[in-house]
């Protein structure tokens, strides 16, 4: 689930986030020759799977930087931008850094939900920040910094 328009993030005056992209020679251009408009906040959903747990039935450190990418891949296709275009088309989008900041555990069988959204631009670089949350209790798991 995906929805959205709330927020902080570079804005139109829609109240929605310009995403812009460039190829590996950091070139901006538009993507699918068109201006790309993202929600100011992206919402995906998803339950935490057994495998993703360690023994004790706490969502292994590591996993949170897939769950994070995968909110980055969602919110970019809410807008109509799918990765795999992106790629057909020759561009490519790097993670330069990335920074976590664990919060409280994950357990297996917990419902999620990242929010994700771009807070600022600098030539062809873009910075995603992002929240992780348990639905039943909104409890704050992680942020990141991308």
């Amino acid at each position: 689930m995906i929805a959205g328009c709330e927020g902080p993030g570079r804005s139109t005056s829609s109240g929605r986030a310009l995403l812009y992209l460039s190829d590996v020679r950091t070139t901006p251009v538009y993507a699918l020759k068109k201006e790309i408009v993202m929600p100011a906040k992206a919402r995906h959903q998803f339950t935490v799977r057994y495998y993703e747990c360690d023994p004790l039935g706490h969502v292994n450190h590591a996993v949170y930087v897939s769950y994070f990418e995968t909110g980055r891949l969602e919110a970019m296709a809410a807008c109509g931008l799918l990765f795999s275009d992106l790629m057909k088309q020759g561009y490519a989008l790097v993670a330069s850094d990335i920074f976590v900041q664990y919060k409280m555990a994950a357990v297996m069988e917990d419902q999620l939900e990242v929010q994700t959204w771009i807070s600022g631009f600098r030539g062809a670089r873009s910075v995603w920040q992002q929240e992780l949350y348990r639905c039943r209790d909104k409890a704050l798991l992680a942020q990141a910094v991308v």
